[in-house]
């Protein structure tokens, strides 16, 4: 009878144990498992990094810790610049350029024409700026 109640109450517990998970969580390599490709560092706590599948992570304590932020796409991703600490932009592939005006706290997406994927992107102010591609392609804007 004891060993009944032991695998009973086991059972129960085990039981809402795995009704309680919701989601699967990321568990190795912390933060996230996706390939990053650039990234940009505003001093020796925060910086900004970004890769494939859309991803931006930033962080604020010199990467002991990373947070998400949403960048609307799911493009492979390949250099960050800024500014200054609110006005950055992001290039990747099929032409894709993401801009920020509030430090990565929301990007609006901003497409190239004609689309190449784009490997790297420099501004000299908020209204100038390059990004280079594949073939060799130079993008200006002002």
């Amino acid at each position: 009878m004891k060993r009944l109640l032991n695998l009973s109450l086991m059972f129960c517990l085990m039981f809402s144990s795995i009704q309680a998970q919701n989601a699967w969580q990321w568990q190795n390599p912390l933060p996230q498992g996706n390939d990053l490709e650039g990234v940009y560092s505003f001093n020796q706590t925060t910086a900004i990094a970004v890769g494939s599948v859309g991803t931006i992570i930033k962080t604020t304590d010199g990467g002991c810790s990373w947070e998400f932020k949403y960048s609307g796409t799911k493009e492979w991703l390949f250099d960050v610049f800024f500014v200054d600490d609110q006005i950055g932009w992001v290039a990747g592939n099929h032409g894709i350029i993401l801009k920020t005006i509030d430090g990565s706290n929301s990007w609006v997406i901003q497409n190239s024409t004609p689309i190449y994927n784009l490997h790297a992107i420099y501004f000299i102010n908020s209204s100038v700026g390059w990004a280079v591609g594949t073939s060799g392609k130079i993008l200006k804007t002002t």
